[in-house]
């Protein structure tokens, strides 16, 4: 995930998801993602918003069935204001 994302690869980083994801956003609910497609709209538009976009994996763990990463995401948007954002995501299948 880490290299489709630095690559701006969409469709290696959208077969990172099943059809049926479901992400949710609990401090932003109204960023909440289902679906593979919506996946690949919304990073299509991060793409091009931030056309130098660089991603960390900062941290990984499985348990059981379980997967969390964390993640570091920074570049430049194209009004050259800075993207920094780091976050989280759990149940995240990508082979």
């Amino acid at each position: 995930m880490e290299a489709a994302i630095n690559a701006h690869d969409i469709d290696a980083f959208v077969n990172c998801f099943a059809n049926d994801f479901m992400g949710e956003q609990p401090v932003h609910p109204k960023r909440n993602v289902t679906g593979a497609e919506q996946v690949r709209k919304n990073w299509t538009g991060i793409f091009a918003q931030v056309p130098d976009l660089q991603a960390k994996l900062v941290a990984h763990m499985i348990a059981g069935d379980m997967g969390w990463s964390e993640w570091h995401w920074q570049g430049k948007h194209i009004n050259s204001t800075e993207f920094n954002m780091r976050g989280g995501s759990a149940n995240l299948v990508c082979e």
